[in-house]
């Protein structure tokens, strides 16, 4: 896909409330006329232009009247490399969402917005776009990506398995988020956003929409949090990863059957 560049910062604005967008809009173009400013009411008219224009910030409302902004921004991340992004919210995030490396790229701000903050915090997202370092390329970046609806949970998760991989797979879909660990292959620790363990895996290789990125490794905690502080405890998260392995061997099993009759088995890394 090629997208359109300009010379300036292009921002994209995304707001239902057409008064929310034109106290924005005047607050930018005060504040940094060197901004492109592209302004949009709905979901639907903001994936048009993020397929068209190479976008360097988004400011997207949390929630639009055809969709979610947090779904939203997880798919403009497959387009524009995680380009840091404020979400404007009036209400409660899905809970826990903010710990996600995905949403690393994502400030939060509070409606009714603050026009100076939110200035602030523009010019400390963009910095000076080939000048200043800015606060999007300090961020842990997704080693890759997928839809769920073009590769299902399952297939993804036995191609890291059938690789030995270790590393992160967090998974966005259905107003929820989670993530799985795995060490050489072996599924370790998985938690979403009301579950921890084999509940937490058997949900997330269910859903049929949304995302997976992968993440390395955490250099302190390279295959699982670590929650042991004794012996017993430490039998226990040993029979939690073997359960979840268990699983694992199950989803495998299963994709080992369909192989047989489609010949899926694939090399890359999605």
């Amino acid at each position: 896909m090629h997208l359109i560049e300009s010379t300036k910062p292009t921002v994209l604005l995304v707001d239902d409330c057409r008064f929310t967008r034109r106290a924005i809009f005047n607050a930018i173009e005060s504040a940094m006329p060197e901004c492109n400013v592209v302004c949009v009411p709905t979901l639907m008219a903001a994936q048009a232009a993020g397929a068209e224009i190479r976008v360097d910030l988004f400011i997207v409302d949390s929630s639009l009247p055809d969709g979610s902004g947090i779904d939203f921004l997880a798919d403009m991340l497959m387009v524009h490399d995680q380009a840091p992004a404020i979400l404007l919210a009036d209400g409660a995030l899905p809970k826990n969402i903010q710990k996600y490396g995905w949403f690393n790229g994502v400030h939060v701000l509070r409606k009714a917005v603050n026009r100076g903050q939110l200035i602030r915090v523009m010019r400390e997202l963009l910095g000076d776009r080939g000048g200043k370092e800015s606060v999007s390329s300090k961020l842990v970046k997704p080693l890759g990506c997928a839809r769920l609806q073009e590769i299902p949970a399952k297939e993804i998760l036995y191609r890291k398995i059938d690789q030995a991989a270790t590393g992160i797979l967090e998974f966005v879909g259905h107003g929820d988020a989670g993530v799985v660990y795995l060490l050489k292959g072996r599924v370790t620790y998985a938690e979403s956003r009301d579950s921890i363990g084999e509940e937490a895996l058997c949900k997330m290789l269910t859903w049929s929409r949304g995302y997976v990125f992968e993440l390395p490794p955490e250099p302190e905690r390279p295959s699982k949090k670590q929650f042991a502080k004794s012996d017993a405890a430490q039998d226990d998260e040993t029979t939690d990863a073997r359960q979840l392995n268990n699983v694992s061997n199950v989803v495998a099993d299963e994709v080992d059957d369909v192989e047989e009759v489609v010949g899926l088995r694939a090399s890359s890394n999605y």
